[in-house]
């Protein structure tokens, strides 16, 4: 969806070719505006001679599909088929673009709002590996974007067009926020909501 330029983001998952590649790939954003917030790594078929796994990111591997938790960064040698990276999974502070069109008022009139929250996954390895296992990327994408549609068009509904004023947009970031977080508490933590009208 596209409002006044600002398209709905949509958070994803996407499978890469090798585990040194993930940088490049949390930085590039595909043309339907999905942002990377976990990657997949292909396996090894056989061994690896050497393994590059990426500092910035949380790493998160398997043995023999058993979760081991986080990798260290650096230069692993002879990487075997039975270890894999599982997940990689982004510490960049996402922000996350919602606009909803033609939301009512109780007065029937219809307003646009746009809506932009900046969240983070973490804070730890712990935190990044409870969001890959237990919500994952495309069920945060489908919880976040009902949650604001779903906020906004409340709020909208329950007040008259001249009472759309900065004080009630104030108070409702702050409820949203609350409401967000403690869907999520344990994966995520949000930095920031901004409204435009």
């Amino acid at each position: 969806m596209n409002f006044q330029g600002v398209e709905h983001s949509v958070l994803g998952q996407r499978s890469i070719r090798t585990a040194s590649m993930a940088d490049r790939e949390f930085a590039r954003v595909s043309a339907y505006n999905e942002i990377p917030i976990v990657l997949v790594p292909q396996s090894p078929t056989f061994a690896s001679l050497a393994l590059n796994v990426p500092s910035g990111p949380f790493v998160l591997y398997q043995r023999w599909h058993k979760d081991m938790g986080q990798l260290s960064p650096g230069v692993i040698w002879f990487w075997p088929f039975w270890n894999r990276i599982s997940h990689i999974v982004t510490r960049a502070t996402i922000t996350y673009n919602a606009p909803a069109r033609d939301c009512p008022t109780a007065d029937n009139v219809m307003v646009n709002v746009d809506l932009s929250l900046t969240f983070r996954i973490g804070p730890d390895a712990d935190a990044a590996r409870n969001f890959v296992y237990r919500l994952g990327a495309h069920r945060f994408d489908e919880l976040l974007s009902a949650e604001t549609e779903e906020a906004i068009r409340g709020l909208v509904y329950s007040v008259t067009h001249g009472e759309l004023c900065g004080d009630m947009w104030d108070a409702f970031k702050t409820l949203y926020r609350f409401s967000v977080n403690s869907l999520a508490c344990s994966y995520l933590y949000i930095f920031c909501v901004y409204i435009r009208l």
